[in-house]
């Protein structure tokens, strides 16, 4: 979990999540695990599992694709239409480590 949204991750992926403050080539940590699943076992935490802890280096910050959104109230006349383009962040997982 990060940013508010969940996300299934496994080593070796790419995913894109909300901007944080970090720049290419940095390392960073994921504390908030809400379930693992290895070796056919499954764990579910209970809000998130405390002896894990995911860790990622970011590949790069970018703009995503324009989100647009339109306000409209009938019979007054009214519209309007408005837009705006997310921040977000790539990651590569590198590791998910369980103490």
């Amino acid at each position: 979990e990060t940013g508010g949204a969940q996300f299934k991750v496994s080593v070796g992926e790419n995913v894109v999540i909300p901007k944080l403050e970090a720049k290419p080539g940095e390392v960073i940590n994921f504390p908030r695990v809400l379930f693992l699943s290895h070796d056919g076992k499954a764990e579910v935490g209970r809000p998130c599992l405390d002896n894990v802890k995911v860790e990622g280096e970011v590949l790069r910050n970018f703009k995503g694709r324009k989100v647009l959104y339109f306000r409209y109230q009938r019979r007054e006349n009214y519209e309007r239409k408005k837009g705006f383009r997310p921040e977000l962040l790539e990651v590569k997982i590198t590791g998910i480590n369980v103490t």
